[in-house]
């Protein structure tokens, strides 16, 4: 083998070498941690998607008030409530006797005044008042999910709030991330039905893993 033909043979394997070794540093594994390209949610090795921005999302933490109001009760206490007075309950922080005339009173507590103090949930702690819905009785609560804000997305990614099976009756539920598999956005999205329990809004379904339109509600 002459000289020129022996460099060009080295030459040739130092190449091939070269891009086999860029393949595999761009397989599922090894490049789970590169940053995706901006305003792209990539779901798995191959394919990606460009997210629409949802109405509600969830951008950065926040930190609930550790004051809460404690208003007087109104009307008479069924006999079948927990409590009477908001002094009864003293199991939990910043107790407070909630409920009504129908389904009785219970003592409800904070549980939460920052994300970290959810830490077994997977989602947020959400204040009072920020889609707590009728039966959150007015308390902090933890969320459940797979988000807290949106850079648990990922680049281009979001983190909303979704209802569970009782609809805005029972409120907010968990925070999820929105998938490429998505079938709605924004409850806008989703047709109502007739009748009154058939007002149509966009929820992470939990079986099959991404966001769709959902119909079930509640009353009481």
């Amino acid at each position: 083998m002459t000289g020129t033909r022996a460099a060009t043979l080295a030459a040739t394997m130092t190449a091939l070498a070269l891009a086999a070794g860029c393949n595999a540093s761009h397989g599922r594994d090894d490049d789970a941690g590169a940053p995706a390209d901006a305003g792209v949610v990539t779901d798995d090795a191959a394919t990606g998607c460009t997210l629409p921005e949802p109405e509600a999302h969830r951008s950065a933490e926040a930190t609930c008030r550790r004051e809460r109001p404690a208003p007087p009760l109104a009307g008479e206490i069924p006999e079948h409530s927990e409590c009477d007075e908001h002094a009864d309950c003293t199991e939990g922080t910043n107790g407070r006797c909630t409920g009504g005339s129908f389904h009785g009173y219970h003592c409800s507590y904070d549980r939460c005044f920052a994300d970290d103090d959810c830490a077994d949930r997977g989602g947020p702690c959400l204040c009072r008042g920020d889609g707590g819905g009728v039966a959150s009785g007015g308390a902090n609560r933890c969320a459940a999910g797979n988000c807290r804000t949106d850079a648990d997305c990922g680049p281009g990614g979001f983190c909303s709030p979704s209802l569970g099976d009782c609809g805005d009756y029972g409120g907010v539920q968990g925070y999820y991330c929105h998938t490429c598999e998505d079938e709605c956005t924004d409850d806008a999205d989703c047709a109502d039905m007739e009748g009154i329990f058939g007002r149509g809004y966009c929820a992470y379904d939990e079986v099959v893993g991404h966001w769709r339109c959902a119909y079930d509600h509640c009353a009481g």
